[in-house]
C-alpha cells in the first residue's frame, strides 16, 4: 500500500490509522542499570539524547522510534541535527534551549 496524506482519517472501520512520526529508530536497553540508546544499525546514541536516559525497575529492552516535536509538529532536521551532534556543550544546548522535545513512539517490548 502506497503511503498518502490525509486531514484525518476517514471513519471506516475497516482501517486503523497512525498518524506517521518523521525521527529515526532508537533501541532503549537496559542491563544492569546501565542504560545505552542504539539505531537500528547498532550505533550508540546515549550521549545525544539525555532526557531519554530515565531508569526502568527492571531491566529492559524497547525498540521504538525517536522523534523532535515542536510547535510546528514533528521535524526530521531537527532529531537529524541531535543524532548527528557529538560535543557535550552542543547536546546541552539542544536539549535546554531548543524549542523541540524528543520523544520515544512505538514502543515495542
Amino acid at each position: 500500500m502506497n503511503q498518502c496524506y490525509s486531514h484525518a482519517p476517514e471513519p471506516f472501520f475497516r482501517y486503523i490509522f497512525e498518524p506517521k512520526t518523521d525521527g529515526h529508530r532508537l533501541l532503549f536497553s537496559q542491563v544492569d542499570g546501565r542504560i545505552r540508546l542504539y539505531t537500528r544499525h547498532e550505533t550508540e546514541c546515549t550521549q545525544q539524547y539525555p532526557e531519554l536516559l530515565v531508569p526502568f525497575d527492571d531491566d529492559i529492552l524497547l525498540d521504538g522510534e525517536v522523534a523532535c516535536a515542536g510547535p510546528d509538529g514533528v521535524d526530521f532536521e531537527e532529531v537529524m541535527v541531535r543524532f548527528k551532534a557529538s560535543k557535550d556543550q552542543r547536546i546541552k544546548q539542544l536539549t535546554i534551549f531548543s524549542s523541540y522535545v524528543c520523544c520515544v513512539r512505538h514502543i515495542a517490548i
